[in-house]
């Protein structure tokens, strides 16, 4: 039996108006064009962060292809319905806005446009005369019709982020929302910023995400991955990127003092998948900024490797980026590989990237084709061919995704610290303060650079060899310098450090 506690509504009192009293929107608004421009737009955010980007680059279209905007002005001069605007009241909220847009803001867009002469009536307009026609153009019995058209309004007010995305992904029922975009859209946590920041704001983007843009016929601006050979569509970009953020997330939370990046571990985006569970314990606000800046770090340092292998592949494929299987295959090698061996240094990324390509070919043979769509003479792939194919699309069971990464190296013989491309880096990326106090008192607490007397709260232990170029941290490779001379030399070897800052201070 429904029980409906009186938390709900009270079974006494079941009228219309207490009803509505327990939505957050109003009733629906019809107001015209004029009205709507003047009360409502000054004082509209029709471009918050959550809303897609406007990506009507030429609002005139083509002389064969109207733009969006030209369809919904020719949709208006048709008397047809362009649907309902949906607005959100965050009046008093401590912003300049009275509202800002949750579904419409292409269509306030275009009317705004129009109505200041941005653009004109396209040739496909079903009413001749107002062919090629910019608003200034039209006879005022067009302008009066434009005027007060009627647009209808809805509402929302005292929504949580979570509550205006669920709206969002309704209102948009019609044009398929799929997972990602779902988790993206109105998650104002520090993981779906951070993602969205790596992908779409210039000031933050990763390399590997860097776009180029063209103009269609249709005035729409088309982005083209300069490192990858698909387009970020439905959010596929942001997907990849929150994709090994998840496994560094996992493999802080399950070996936090041994994981070098990650551990690879189920991160499907179904409904109890780990992407899921990783934005929601954002929201609920157990990834601290620490953790944050701990795995974004992590996780540009997988996404810098794979932005110079995507360089390295279009130099040796005809300026081609990486295909997706690649781009998903070399990431879990990267989370696989650090963990078991540590970090390492790319030495040579065209030579890797040959090395990766032709273990492909030796695991999957030389019908290229078969690495798309798991077929071969029309038959469907059955042997480990097929399953490799399939097992990149899995997200769901650790074993099969980590096996294709297995027989990669494995029977598709991939080693690259064998063949010199990379060079694995020390785990051990700093010295103990123990084994530089140590150190200090066999040099007679003197820095190793200049020769001066040197304090332990101004001693810093530093590499011989430098630790990115392989050397080790260990009692034969480091000596004790003064935290100024360490934070100078940088990457280069100390030895060479010391003739450099000698020569330039001979009295020393």
């Amino acid at each position: 039996m429904f029980d409906m506690t009186s938390e709900v509504v009270a079974t006494s009192d079941l009228s219309p108006e207490t009803i509505r009293s327990r939505f957050k929107w109003d009733k629906p608004i019809e107001i015209t064009v004029c009205r709507f421009l003047q009360e409502y737009y000054s004082y509209l955010n029709n471009d918050p962060s959550f809303q897609r980007d406007d990506c009507v680059v030429n609002p005139n279209g083509s002389s064969k292809q109207s733009s969006k905007y030209q369809k919904i002005i020719n949709s208006i001069f048709s008397y047809r319905n362009i649907g309902q605007i949906q607005l959100i009241l965050v009046k008093g909220l401590g912003i300049i806005y009275d509202h800002e847009t949750l579904d419409g803001a292409h269509r306030i867009r275009a009317i705004h446009k129009f109505r200041h002469g941005k653009f004109k009536i396209h040739n496909d307009c079903p009413v001749p005369q107002l062919r090629g026609k910019y608003y200034h153009d039209l006879t005022e019995e067009y302008r009066q019709i434009f005027e007060q058209y009627p647009l209808q309004l809805l509402v929302y007010n005292g929504m949580t982020p979570q509550e205006k995305g669920e709206q969002f992904r309704i209102a948009n029922a019609g044009d398929p929302v799929l997972p990602m975009e779902k988790l993206n859209t109105f998650h104002p946590n520090i993981v779906g910023d951070h993602i969205t920041g790596l992908v779409k704001k210039p000031e933050t983007v990763a390399r590997l995400f860097e776009v180029s843009s063209r103009v269609n016929g249709a005035g729409i601006r088309i982005d083209k991955g300069m490192r990858l050979k698909f387009t970020n569509k439905h959010m596929c970009y942001q997907e990849h990127a929150a994709r090994i953020l998840c496994m560094i997330w996992q493999g802080d939370i399950q070996t936090p003092k041994k994981a070098c990046y990650g551990i690879i571990g189920p991160c499907n985006h179904g409904d109890n998948g780990m992407l899921t569970k990783m934005y929601e314990a954002a929201d609920r606000g157990e990834i601290t900024n620490i953790d944050m800046d701990r795995m974004s770090k992590k996780l540009k340092t997988c996404l810098d490797f794979l932005a110079d292998i995507a360089d390295a592949r279009c130099k040796v494929r005809k300026n081609e980026g990486l295909a997706t299987h690649e781009l998903t295959l070399l990431s879990r090698w990267f989370m696989h590989y650090t963990n078991y061996h540590g970090p390492f240094k790319l030495n040579d990324p065209i030579k890797f990237y040959e090395s990766f390509y032709n273990s492909l070919l030796n695991f999957m043979g030389a019908d290229s084709k078969s690495l798309y769509d798991g077929r071969h003479d029309e038959r469907l792939i059955a042997d480990k061919k097929g399953a490799f194919i399939g097992m990149l699309s899995e997200w769901k069971v650790k074993d099969d995704m980590i096996l294709p990464v297995l027989w990669l190296m494995n029977e598709g013989k991939f080693d690259p610290e064998s063949e010199g491309s990379i060079t694995v880096l020390d785990r051990k990326r700093c010295f103990s303060r123990k084994e530089i106090d140590e150190k200090l008192a066999r040099q007679g607490y003197t820095c190793a650079i200049s020769g001066e007397p040197l304090s332990a709260a101004d001693a810093r232990g530093a590499h011989i060899e430098p630790w990115s170029e392989g050397g080790k941290t260990n009692s034969d490779n480091f000596m004790v310098v003064h935290k100024d001379h360490n934070a100078k030399m940088s990457t280069m070897n100390a030895i060479e450090y010391r003739k450099i800052w000698l020569s330039k201070n001979p009295g020393n």
